[in-house]
């Protein structure tokens, strides 16, 4: 007898018409996925360029700060007082300037030698100024005003920061006249200018932290995070890293041309994230939903059509 034929097996109604609902709704739901990540990338894309803009705008709103504290120094500097070399006069014209604000006026020597300072009597002992980096020096010798680092005050060991100016006469030795300020000075410059939801630190050219929008008085005169500063190099850019808590964080920065000074504007990543996951979320939801409402009609219609056949057959 020849070897019976066993005829091939074929498919039932219902897995017919989830084949068909698998063709149609799947690449419906990979269309989406690859809308949702399109999505994903313009978000965060969103977030870069406001991190850049955040940053930029903190830096003019602080670098016109500094520029007023320079013109008030510019100001003083025309003193005839100090043109004639009378330090008595020019120390009470310097205290009726600041008052009893928390600028203090100090005229020092290229070298560690301080003449006057607004925080002491005139003819008071005064301790060595904080030394002139070479750049500074340079800067100086030059005639060029400048926005000094963050440094300890000698008298209050309180961070602060200072503007300077040279003060070059052909028959006297240089002097350096400075208007210092607490770096709470710029902290309160920079607190209104903060967007809802964002972190702004500002670092000196040295990756010192200047000031920042959270914990300023755990923080100030710090050095900044390593793996951070490392990743701002360059004029502007965006990155991802962590900051002093641990939180991971998408950061915007802009290295200002006026100070020197870094400003950047750093936003959480879960904050970055979170459209993405909400999408992901409502996503898998509703794939998970039309494939089982798909399956189920399927199941269901595909019965029925089987049960059909059935009984024509048996008619």
């Amino acid at each position: 007898m020849p070897a019976s034929r066993v005829a091939p097996r074929r498919l039932s109604t219902q897995a017919y018409l989830l084949c068909l609902v698998a063709a149609v709704v799947l690449p419906l739901l990979a269309f989406a996925g690859f809308l949702l990540t399109r999505y994903a990338a313009t978000e965060q894309a969103r977030f870069e360029r406001d991190a850049l803009q955040n940053a930029r705008q903190v830096a003019l709103v602080i670098d016109g700060e500094l520029a007023g504290l320079v013109a008030l120094l510019k100001g003083l500097a025309s003193s005839s007082a100090l043109e004639r070399g009378d330090l008595a006069a020019f120390h009470a014209e310097a205290k009726r300037l600041v008052g009893e604000r928390n600028e203090v006026v100090v005229l020092r020597e290229f070298g560690p030698r301080q003449l006057l300072n607004t925080q002491r009597p005139f003819g008071a002992e005064l301790p060595p100024a904080v030394a002139l980096s070479p750049a500074e020096q340079a800067a100086f010798a030059a005639g060029r005003p400048l926005v000094s680092d963050v440094y300890r005050s000698p008298l209050s060991g309180e961070p602060r920061i200072a503007v300077a100016l040279p003060i070059l006469r052909s028959e006297a030795p240089p002097y350096v006249l400075a208007l210092t300020v607490p770096t709470t000075r710029i902290r309160d410059a920079l607190m209104p200018a903060v967007p809802p939801g964002w972190i702004i630190g500002i670092g000196d050219r040295e990756g010192i932290i200047v000031t920042r929008s959270a914990r300023h008085d755990e923080i100030s005169g710090k050095p900044g995070v390593p793996e951070y500063l490392a990743q701002a190099v360059g004029r502007s850019g965006t990155f991802f890293s962590t900051n002093f808590e641990g939180t991971a964080l998408l950061a915007g920065y802009y290295r200002s041309d006026f100070s020197g000074w870094l400003y950047a504007a750093n936003v959480p990543q879960a904050v970055v994230e979170a459209p993405l996951r909400r999408s992901l979320l409502l996503f898998a939801a509703v794939g998970t939903a039309a494939l089982g409402l798909s399956a189920l009609l399927a199941y269901l219609f595909g019965t029925s059509f089987a049960a059909r056949d059935d009984g024509a057959c048996r008619a």
